[in-house]
């Protein structure tokens, strides 16, 4: 009878132990999950940057956004590590702040943080680590600080790099083909012949399909001590010389901009650009190249490109075989397209040394700051008959200007 009044209990017992078992894991597993929770003010908080530079934004496009593509690095990944009483607080979460605000943008990157209104908070996982990216996004270039509301100790400070090379890069220059000693020397492919006592209208120094123009380079090597990249590092290209603009069109076609933006590649190369100079030319033409806080720049001597070849015959009739030299009044002068006369070097030849012979092979024109004088060429003649003076720039075979025909006749006793 005992028994029986026993077996009642012993059932109540079994049916029992599921429910007590479940309220027992239950309360063990509540035991386990931390609640989120503010990071306390004894707890500790260590930040760890990856190393390098950040460049800044170089230009935005219409609705703010940076144009692509960008010169790396840009951003950076950023570790949280949260511990209260040197362990692992999972669950505790700071608030993280930007000074000055348009420095830098905080993204998410595994889920331990997010934006929430007003805010960018970052929670500690199961193993007391939280993630971030710091990115560069506006133009804003400097000291920017990455803070923790509340906890002005666990500052970090980032400085952001203006776009462009990386302090202590090598080798920043401009190369320019066909600038021998930094000289451009003119081609005469313009060059006209005139026999009239004085030049007529003014050329056009720009004359399209044919403006001189010499392919151009920047290079640059990277710092060795840097993991920085020239890839897509921004070069501005500029001249303010009047005689001058660079373009990347070969024909120098308008519009002739006196400033480009090129970007290198990752060996430090920009895309081909051409110097583009009038007719005109000039002394000290200064091409200048800025990349960052360095630049660098190379002056040109440009020499005007004559126009026009006048050649004046005064008397056209010589006396024959009088072997003395005589004063034939060939009147020689250059004009470049503004009709100003110009420096240049040019070669005497006769159709007919046996008629007349000068007594010169090469002669120098003067230009307007050396003189306002014709270049005058002496001669001899021999036997009688017609012969003309050929002109032209010297160790250039064309153009060739011809004088008018000079008659040598015999003198009669």
């Amino acid at each position: 009878m005992t028994f029986f009044q026993r077996t009642p209990v012993l059932v109540f017992s079994a049916k029992a132990l599921p429910l007590a078992g479940a309220l027992t894991l239950w309360l063990m597993a509540g035991a386990c999950v931390t609640p989120r929770h503010p990071l306390a003010t004894d707890g500790a908080l260590d930040m760890t940057l990856d190393g390098g530079l950040l460049f800044a934004v170089d230009l935005l496009d219409a609705d703010g956004h940076p144009l692509l593509p960008r010169q790396e690095p840009h951003e950076k990944r950023v570790k949280l590590y949260f511990t209260q009483d040197g362990s692992a607080d999972r669950g505790a979460f700071v608030d993280l702040t930007v000074s000055p605000p348009q420095a830098l943008e905080l993204v998410s990157v595994d889920g331990t943080c997010e934006v929430l209104p007003g805010t960018f908070r970052c929670t500690a996982g199961i193993d007391g680590f939280a993630s971030l990216i710091v990115r560069s996004e506006s133009t804003y270039s400097g000291p920017a600080t990455l803070g923790v509301l509340g906890r002005r100790a666990d500052e970090k400070q980032i400085d952001i790099e203006p776009p462009g090379l990386p302090p202590n890069t090598t080798n920043f220059d401009i190369l320019i083909e066909g600038a021998s000693a930094n000289r451009i020397t003119a081609s005469y492919d313009g060059l006209a012949c005139s026999l009239e006592a004085s030049p007529g209208m003014p050329f056009d120094k720009w004359p399209a399909g044919s403006i001189r123009s010499r392919k151009a380079e920047i290079r640059a090597s990277a710092p060795q001590s840097s993991s920085a990249s020239l890839g897509n590092a921004p070069v501005i290209v500029e001249t303010v010389h009047p005689e001058a603009f660079v373009s990347f069109d070969a024909a120098c076609a308008p519009p002739h901009d006196r400033r480009l933006r090129v970007q290198l590649n990752a060996l430090g190369r920009s895309p081909e650009f051409y110097f583009c100079v009038s007719d005109l030319g000039g002394d000290n033409i200064q091409l200048t190249a800025t990349s960052g806080a360095r630049s660098t720049n190379v002056t040109l001597n440009v020499d005007a490109e004559p126009r026009l070849l006048r050649i004046e015959t005064v008397p056209s009739v010589l006396p024959a075989l009088t072997g003395d030299e005589q004063h034939l009044t060939l009147k020689i002068s250059a004009y470049d397209a503004d009709l100003e006369r110009v420096g240049l070097e040019v070669a005497i030849s006769s159709s007919d040394k046996t008629v007349i012979l000068p007594s010169t092979t090469s002669l120098k024109l003067l230009s307007k700051n050396q003189g306002n004088e014709d270049a005058t060429v002496f001669v001899t003649t021999g036997n009688p008959g017609n012969a003309v003076l050929t002109v032209r720039p010297l160790l250039f075979e064309m153009p060739s200007c011809d004088s008018d025909s000079i008659l040598v006749e015999e003198v009669t006793p």
